[in-house]
Parts: C-alpha cells; structure tokens; sequence
C-alpha cells in the first residue's frame, strides 16, 4: 500500500485533501473526480491529471467523495503551467526588450535604419505586447494563483513593465513636447 498523499483541484480549482491513492481510486468510481482532475502529491509543485495516476475505473469500492465536481482543466492550460517559469519570465523579457530598444533608438537614431519613425515604434509596441499576451494566457489559467503565486506576480509585472514601455513610447515618439 502506498504511502503517498495526493491533492486533486476542486470546482474552484482549490486543493482538497490530501487523499491517499486507494480513496482517490474510490472518489473517481464514485463520480465525484474525473480521470481528467488535476492532481499533486503531498509537499510536491506539480499538478497532473489523475488517470496518469490511476488508470481507468477499478474494482475498488466507491468512497463517499466531498460534494462538488471537478471542472476539467484545459490540456493545454495544463502544459502552459508545466511550464509557467518560461512563460512568465518571457512576459518580462518582451517588454523589457521593448524598453531597451526604444531607449537605444531614441539616444542614437541613426543606429537603426530609417531613423525614428512610427513604424519602428510600432515593432517595439507589437514585441512588448507579447510579452503581455503570454501573461494574459498564464493568467487565465483556472486557479493558478493558489498553485503558482510567484509565477502569477512574475506575470504581473510584466503587464506593468509593458504598460511602462507604452507610457515611454508615447513620451519618447516624434514630435512629442516639441512646438
């Protein structure tokens, strides 16, 4: 008998438990989980889906399970947070290259070709931007806040870091304050 305790995401995406692996097998005979719940084990970070766990229904009798069902969790949202490091750190990459050549383009114009133009700022506005698209795509993921808060910070300050980027686009354009 394993001694391993496990975790799975409820309705709100919260934690319950922690369950051993047979009752986790009763609560998924029982209805009350899907194979598609996304568990984690006991101290780990990790949340995979149950039937990696415990594959299909088994002889083992149904326990009473807590009220509530679980939603099942996108697969891809799954794989986004698997590897919501990257993904947060690129939502603060982005914008800081966005920052960096802006700044480098406006202290040395002729650096880059054409000069400072609308279109260059353009490409600095779009590069920062997927910086904010990768955090917005972390960020919808069902109860990833509870999980992964520092990743969730990490993502949000890449929203702010590109909303900074904006404010010195506009501040550093052609023809801005001159008259």
């Amino acid at each position: 008998m394993s001694t391993a305790r496990y975790y799975y995401a409820n309705e709100e995406d919260q934690p319950v438990g922690p369950f051993a692996k047979d009752d986790l097998a009763k609560m998924m005979n029982a209805g009350a989980i899907h194979p598609q719940t996304f568990i984690c084990p006991e101290g780990g970070r990790e949340w995979v889906r149950l039937d990696s766990l415990i594959s299909g229904p088994s002889s083992i009798p149904p326990v009473t399970a807590p009220p509530g069902r679980t939603r099942e969790i996108n697969p891809s949202d799954a794989k986004l947070e698997k590897n919501a490091g990257t993904a947060a750190a690129a939502s603060v990459l982005f914008p800081v290259i966005a920052i960096i050549l802006n700044l480098i383009d406006a202290a040395v114009p002729f650096l880059f070709v054409g000069g400072r133009s609308i279109g260059k700022l353009l490409i600095f506005f779009l590069i920062g931007l997927l910086g904010v698209l990768n955090a917005r795509k972390l960020l919808k993921i069902p109860g990833i806040a509870a999980r992964r808060p520092r990743v969730v910070f990490v993502a949000w300050t890449g929203i702010a870091l590109f909303a900074l980027s904006v404010v010195l686009l506009i501040a550093l354009a052609p023809g801005f304050g001159t008259r």
